[in-house]
């Protein structure tokens, strides 16, 4: 392991290195010449990025205020004007100068932002550049999808919502709708129980829907299904097989017994043929059951 330095007493331009506090990372106690002490970690102290406790910077800082309080006054920024400094100060000691902005809005900016030129108007210069940059996007025929990277035409990122507030999605129409089916394959259980509810809540709406949209596509739906059932005929037939199975156990023993249990039908009375008869077509339809199962588990 290699060992720590020892920087007792050692000298950083205004911090003297007083004891070590903890290891990982390696801190230590340093005093500064302004009379503060703080824990710096010792990396920043020797390579010169941490030169004094905090005051040095705060020197620098109000001194160049001073420099610029006279210089600046009336003087533009981008959309501001600058008029005059004010006893407010930013975070490190600079002053703020209150401005005028050329949409009539008054702020307080620091003279460093006015300088440098970090702050140019009250916000509205962001707004406007925005603004330009979605006209410019709107207008332009072709667009590039974030997620894919692709060029497509605007008519694939205007989507949902988006096309009501005329504006694009960042992604194409296809990665959007990609990551909304691995999103439903991965959990489909919330969307599931969302449209169960949505529907047993509003029954008479979704039924009008239903058949509102059933009346305005019929013919469509006659042919996509015509289609669906050409291409899947497999599928058409194990559909089929379920339906004649759904009503063959509609005549089950409980069934039978249920319905000649009827008090009504007990007072009108049941010929006893028809008892036979009902129990012969349930021997039937189980034998005939039995042999399809078996079919079935032959075929597979």
């Amino acid at each position: 392991m290699k060992k720590s330095l020892d920087l007792t007493g050692q000298r950083f331009s205004r911090l003297v290195a007083v004891r070590k506090v903890s290891a990982k990372p390696v801190r230590w106690l340093f005093a500064c010449d302004c009379g503060k002490e703080k824990t710096i970690i010792s990396r920043n102290v020797r390579r010169g990025q941490t030169k004094s406790c905090g005051c040095m910077n705060s020197e620098l800082t109000s001194s160049f205020g001073s420099r610029v309080s006279k210089k600046i006054a009336h003087q533009r920024f981008g959309r501001l004007t600058a008029i005059t400094p004010t006893p407010f100060r930013v975070a490190t000691g600079g002053i703020k100068w209150r401005c005028v902005c050329d949409c009539g809005v008054t702020c307080f900016v620091g003279a460093s932002n006015l300088i440098s030129g970090h702050t140019k108007s009250c916000g509205c210069l962001r707004l406007d550049v925005i603004s330009a940059k979605a006209e410019q996007r709107f207008n332009s025929p072709v667009h590039t999808c974030t997620r894919c990277g692709a060029t497509k035409p605007n008519a694939d990122f205007k989507y949902g919502k988006a096309r009501e507030r005329m504006r694009f999605s960042s992604h194409c129409r296809e990665c959007i709708n990609a990551a909304q089916n691995a999103a439903y394959q991965a959990n489909p259980r919330p969307k599931i129980e969302a449209a169960a509810r949505y529907v047993a809540l509003n029954k008479e709406l979704c039924k009008a829907r239903r058949d509102a949209y059933y009346n305005a596509n019929k013919q469509m739906l006659y042919e996509k299904s015509k289609k669906w059932k050409m291409a899947h005929p497999d599928e058409v037939k194990r559909m089929q097989y379920e339906s004649s199975a759904r009503s063959r156990n509609m005549l089950s023993d409980a069934y039978v017994r249920s319905q000649l249990l009827n008090p009504h039908l007990r007072a009108v009375g049941i010929p006893q043929s028809l008892v036979e008869v009902k129990r012969q077509q349930l021997l039937i339809h189980r034998k005939l059951k039995e042999r399809n199962e078996q079919h079935h588990r032959v075929a597979k």
